[in-house]
């Protein structure tokens, strides 16, 4: 199967420049990618492991850098001839999405293949750039939000606990690119009857996943009021009566501290400390449970000699 997968990525690698049926190109480009790497049960586990040694990664990368320069405008109507050209790329940047998922050879595939112009971090800047400027509701079409739910969902799994991966992508500036888009969603996150809602959140998990690896990225999002109750929103909010609240992440965690320093005193809010200090005593109850437990497991064992 292996020696089968890298003929796959290599006719999916290949260029598309010069065919005269462009539409039936992508369609076939289209058909490889969902047909090897368009679910998660394709792409994890030990088929993600061949997927990757057979080039999956670089070959995805490269067609993503061939067509991004023929996108179609987000702001417009797609047309027919050039709507397959927006579903490949969503397929392609959610196989990477899939594929990054629980695998860190592919995390840092994404940072290294290059294809002459782009490696796969700055080419995920690139296809948000491409949406700079254009709020959520101004996206025309259905297609191009899909596209660019994928990109940001690719984000948020190859810059999960891998530094290098978040510090790349801060320095690209993909922190300022989500920042706005979050912020031009209102001062919350987008309720459930808008379609923008999953990228949204997403785009929150992106900024907290880069944070927890990259001090200046938390800084910069500590510095926003705003963004800072919609990042708690993301995590999963404050505990309520019914309700506990979720483990914190170590992303906002940094962030909220990092808030302790930008901000001016009376911008701090008062049940963000609260937040950080229930986490103290969850990891003391946790602690606390665990030396039980050895001391309970060293006692058992010493009874049975």
């Amino acid at each position: 199967e292996d020696d089968n997968l890298k003929d796959v990525m290599l006719r999916l690698k290949r260029s598309i420049h010069g065919n005269d049926d462009m539409v039936e190109e992508y369609q076939r480009q289209i058909r490889i990618v969902q047909s090897q790497m368009g679910n998660m049960t394709l792409c994890r586990g030990d088929r993600g492991k061949l997927l990757y040694q057979a080039g999956a990664i670089p070959a995805l990368v490269s067609t993503l850098a061939e067509i991004l320069d023929r996108l179609p405008p987000p702001k417009k109507a797609i047309a027919n001839e050039h709507e397959q050209v927006v579903v490949l790329a969503t397929c392609c940047w959610g196989a990477i999405r899939d594929l990054s998922c629980h695998n860190a050879n592919v995390r840092a595939a994404v940072r290294t293949c290059d294809d002459s112009h782009d490696n796969g971090l700055n080419l995920m800047t690139r296809y948000v750039s491409f949406y700079e400027s254009t709020p959520w509701q101004d996206i025309a079409s259905r297609q191009h939000l899909s596209l660019l739910t994928s990109v940001i969902g690719a984000i948020r799994n190859v810059s999960h606990s891998t530094g290098q991966n978040c510090v790349e992508l801060y320095e690209n500036g993909i922190s300022s690119l989500l920042s706005w888009r979050l912020l031009h969603s209102g001062p919350e996150l987008p309720d459930v009857t808008q379609p923008w809602r999953e990228a949204a959140f997403r785009a929150g998990a992106c900024l907290i996943n880069i944070s927890e690896k990259c001090p200046e990225c938390a800084r910069e999002c500590a510095r926003n009021v705003t963004l800072l109750h919609i990042l708690i929103e993301v995590w999963g909010g404050k505990a309520t009566k019914t309700m506990k609240a979720p483990m914190l992440h170590l992303g906002l965690a940094a962030i909220l501290n990092a808030a302790k320093e930008e901000l001016p005193p009376e911008a701090y809010d008062q049940s963000w400390n609260d937040i950080l200090m229930n986490e103290e005593k969850r990891k003391q109850r946790a602690r606390r449970f665990e030396q039980a437990r050895k001391e309970q497991q060293s006692h058992k064992q010493g009874s049975s000699k």
